[in-house]
């Protein structure tokens, strides 16, 4: 369906009566409607993610972007993209959050087609400190880390968005997902969620991250294919190729910590935010020289010869 018959909010229509939409942006991963607006008492942009009429009758629906709503809320850290007020406008849920300068991480791609090793090192560690953050403060997974999901600042800093599919582990945490259920992008999915396990852990989202920087570092997807079921079970069975023989000339380091989150035992994986992100800062320190051509017989005669003349 295209954005013009999804978009039923015009630019200028007020929201809450604090919130004016400018434009529509795109869609959410529960099917929301994204809108670039404004808050007219902060003079300040805001996206406003508004669900669609026909999922305000799908009560999973209405109670998985409540509770992505309260996650949102909960979390406070640089590394977030803070979220502001939420609310019911003509009878549809709303949430507003910050609207950063940037990019998201998927038309950055687009656009450069890779993104350098010690580049990404840097900004996959400071992804980990946001999700670490959010681990410790409600055992919170995202369930949906993929290039849409991330921005890349106008700083240059990446920040994590759209809390659609998160869930909270946390004692007394509602629980939307039912045991042997799958939820999340094949494309972007771990081995326990193509299972539909029900005792998921932050090694998951490792796992998904992985993803991403293969895509980033490779130029393309770890797995993909339009078929969902075949890739559910590439997820599951295969590897994706290497990516030394993608890119021949690649950092090691860099190579080494991608193939570890990609592990498909989780036991295998980091097996926490914080020891992933000392892999990946250890990566990026790394100044990675190719290797120098070899020396020939004809040319270390002369080297010899020169030598003794001086």
């Amino acid at each position: 369906m295209s954005n013009e018959l999804k978009c039923t909010f015009k630019s200028g229509t007020m929201i809450g009566g604090k919130f004016e939409i400018l434009s529509h942006q795109g869609e959410g991963s529960l099917g929301d409607d994204i809108y670039l607006g404004k808050q007219l008492s902060m003079k300040r942009d805001v996206l406003i993610r508004i669900l669609p009429r026909e999922a305000c009758f799908d009560k999973e629906m209405v109670m998985r972007f409540v509770q992505s709503i309260e996650i949102a809320a909960s979390l406070q850290h640089p590394g977030i993209i803070p979220a502001y007020e939420a609310g019911e406008h003509a009878g549809r849920a709303y949430l507003v959050t910050a609207a950063e300068d940037g990019e998201m991480l998927s038309e950055k791609l687009k656009r450069e087609g890779r993104i350098p090793s010690k580049q990404l090192m840097q900004m996959a560690a400071t992804l980990c400190d946001a999700l670490d953050y959010a681990w410790n403060k409600a055992k919170i997974l995202h369930r949906n880390i993929r290039p849409e999901s991330i921005l890349i600042s106008g700083s240059g800093t990446p920040m994590l968005a759209d809390f659609g599919m998160a869930k909270s582990l946390a004692e007394g945490a509602r629980d939307l997902t039912m045991a042997g259920y799958t939820i999340g992008n094949p494309e972007y999915m771990s081995p326990e969620q193509v299972k539909g396990e029900s005792d998921l852990d932050c090694r998951s989202d490792i796992y998904c991250l992985g993803l991403v920087l293969y895509e980033a570092l490779a130029g393309k997807p770890a797995f993909s294919g339009k078929n969902q079921v075949k890739l559910m079970e590439a997820q599951l069975m295969q590897e994706p190729e290497s990516l030394a023989k993608v890119i021949p000339d690649l950092d090691p380091d860099a190579i080494k910590v991608v193939e570890l989150m990609l592990k498909k035992d989780k036991n295998a994986r980091p097996q926490s935010w914080k020891e992933l992100a000392a892999l990946l800062k250890t990566a990026g320190k790394t100044k990675f020289m190719k290797k120098p051509e070899p020396t020939t017989p004809k040319q270390k005669t002369t080297q010899i010869v020169e030598s003794q003349k001086l």
